[in-house]
Formats: C-alpha cells, structure tokens, sequence
C-alpha cells in the first residue's frame, strides 16, 4: 500500500494545506479513484475502468451535516447554522473542490458532484433550515434529514451511520506512525522529495497541482 503512497506523494500531499486532514482525504480519494481493490466478501480483486465518479461533496454544507452544525444550533439557534452552512458554501471550491480535482486529474478521471449542481443548490438554498435538517434530533438522525427521508423512500437504510472518509476508511489509522507522530516531517519529506523515473502522468500533475485552485 506504502508503496504507491510513496511513488505519487509529492502529487497527493502537495495543498490546498499541509495537514493530516488534506493527506488522509487526498489519499483515501486517489486509492478510491484508481479503480482497483478487492471485493470485501470474497476477497478477489476488482478493477474498474470507468473514468467518471460521483462523489458526495457538499451534502453537509447544504443540509448542516458537521458536528460544528449542531454546536452552531446550541449556541445561537438555527440563524448560526445557517450562517455558518452559507460560510462554508462559499469556500468550499478553493478549499476541497482544488484539492479533489488535482487528485482526479493525476488518474486522469473526472468527478461529478450532484448536490453542487447549480440549480440544485439554488433551490436548496430556497429551503428553511428547518426543512433541511432538525438539530434537535440525535446525531446520526436529524443532520441532512431530508436527505435521510428521501434515501429512505428509495429503500436506502435511512439511519445508515456516516463513514467519514478519513477516519471510516481507516487510513488514518494505517498511517499512524508516519503521520500522526510527525505530519510536519512527514508531509514536508513527501512535498519535497524527488521521485527517481517518474511516469509521464506524474510529472505533468507535478505541474498542475501547483496551479492556484
């Protein structure tokens, strides 16, 4: 596993920010984007050629999924959450989108992310927080519950607990020794390293992640 992790690190750690949060995310995406891993009954390894993905973003900006959302409400009511979901909408592109699209492109994919549509998120934005989301109900339940109701009405379990990508793949956990004790170090030795013979691919990326997002 290591093994990929150290011949593309200069690609997957290079910003938005040289953090354990943005290496974990960036890892778990390129792994998840590459196409190829093992099914999780049988064990045999799988691989897809698809070239588009789909992902989740904005889902907890729309419809006050974070933590920091229910401590918002306990605060300052559903004016501070609202507030804070609007703050966050709005970075959101520099601070993720920047960070996903450098990873997609160094595999040469392309994300989709259907809760940031345009008029998706217009009409969304018309939505009472109230409608959005209920804070008042316990974690797992009342964060995006709109979300939940319709999940449910497809026949998806509505009460699913969320698998956070950093920490629900595990890969924090894997990289515990080499991150956590010294991500300083750790993501300064990547962003700076010099990768012997590096395919073509990865040099062009080189280039492209240094570009401001």
């Amino acid at each position: 596993m290591f093994f990929d992790t150290d011949l593309y690190g200069p690609i997957i750690h290079k910003a938005p920010a040289v953090s354990v949060l943005d290496e974990s995310l960036a890892c778990v995406l390129w792994y998840a984007l590459r196409g190829i891993g093992n099914d999780f009954d049988s064990g045999e390894e799988m691989r897809s050629d698809a070239d588009t993905y789909f992902v989740g973003s904005g889902a907890d900006e729309l419809f006050a999924g974070y933590a920091r959302h229910r401590a918002c409400f306990k605060c300052g009511g559903v004016d501070s959450v609202v507030e804070e979901c609007e703050a966050e909408l709005q970075r959101l592109g520099c601070r993720n989108g920047g960070r996903d699209a450098r990873v997609a492109t160094v595999l040469k994919k392309e994300l989709r992310a259907p809760f940031l549509a345009d008029n998706f998120v217009a009409w969304v934005n018309t939505l009472p927080m109230q409608t959005k989301c209920d804070l008042t109900l316990p974690r797992g339940v009342g964060e995006k519950l709109i979300v939940r109701q319709v999940l449910a009405h497809l026949g998806a379990p509505h009460n699913a607990p969320k698998q956070a990508m950093q920490f629900g793949s595990g890969y924090v956990k894997l990289q515990e020794d080499k991150t956590l004790k010294a991500s300083a170090c750790f993501l300064k030795h990547f962003v700076k390293k010099e990768v012997v013979e590096m395919p073509e691919e990865v040099v062009l990326a080189k280039r492209v992640i240094q570009l401001e997002w």
